[in-house]
């Protein structure tokens, strides 16, 4: 059977050491293994020759790449690539064996189901430019967010993983120590989600720690975790 891993953010070439540690000792894996990132890829950012040789890098990898997007990514260069179905959801093919996982889909993958949500509100955004390192994109239009409870009703509200990039405002109120995700529309969104979704764990960037919160919500940075029967 086929395997799937899954880590967290990568920032184009920034944060993506624990990526070329783990293509270093993987060299075995195949294109129907399964690498997902979660959120702020960032592989899609300049729109010219040095996105194309990070992409080129993360195709050459033996496995298949799958990433939600997060808060810093390029939407604009995003919406331009084709929508599709791969799995049971839609999908954006960035390169044959590099896909972007879009916003409130349910992906049937290796006999697990993952309902994805990216996206997440960019606290620098008041630092940043709009149109070259931020986008208002970076947060799910409510159109995506009923999409996603649809389709996690036509499965029974149930799947077996969640993935986020950001966190439940409840949960996210752990991690950071009171810091105002509580009445953040998508964090409220995703605390609806969990309250009403049986599913083993829910798998979270954005934060940049490593830690599981109350055994389900694990977030990720630069572990690298791989999905078992178990979760």
């Amino acid at each position: 059977m086929s395997r799937i891993f899954i880590t967290g953010d990568t920032h184009a070439n920034i944060d993506i050491q624990q990526v070329d540690a783990f293509s270093e000792i993987h060299q075995d894996l195949i294109r129907d293994d399964f690498l997902i990132v979660l959120g702020d890829f960032g592989a899609l950012w300049f729109g010219d020759s040095r996105d194309d040789k990070l992409l080129q890098w993360w195709e050459n990898q033996p496995w298949t790449t799958l990433f939600i997007d997060g808060n810093h990514e390029n939407f604009d260069l995003l919406a331009q690539y084709p929508i599709t179905e791969w799995h049971g959801g839609h999908v954006q093919f960035i390169r044959p064996h590099v896909l972007h996982l879009m916003r409130g889909q349910i992906f049937d993958i290796n006999g697990f189901t993952f309902f994805c949500m990216g996206g997440a509100r960019s606290i620098d955004k008041e630092y940043r430019l709009t149109g070259i390192s931020w986008w208002p994109q970076e947060e799910p239009s409510w159109t995506e967010m009923d999409e996603g409870l649809s389709n996690l009703e036509a499965h029974n509200n149930t799947v077996d993983f969640i993935l986020a990039h950001t966190a439940p405002g409840a949960i996210a109120q752990i991690v950071v120590n009171g810091y105002g995700y509580a009445n953040e529309p998508l964090n409220s969104y995703l605390n609806m989600v969990v309250s009403q979704t049986t599913f083993k764990k829910m798998f979270i960037g954005h934060f940049h720690i490593d830690r599981v919160v109350h055994e389900r919500f694990h977030f990720l940075y630069d572990d690298i975790v791989e999905i078992t029967a178990e979760g």
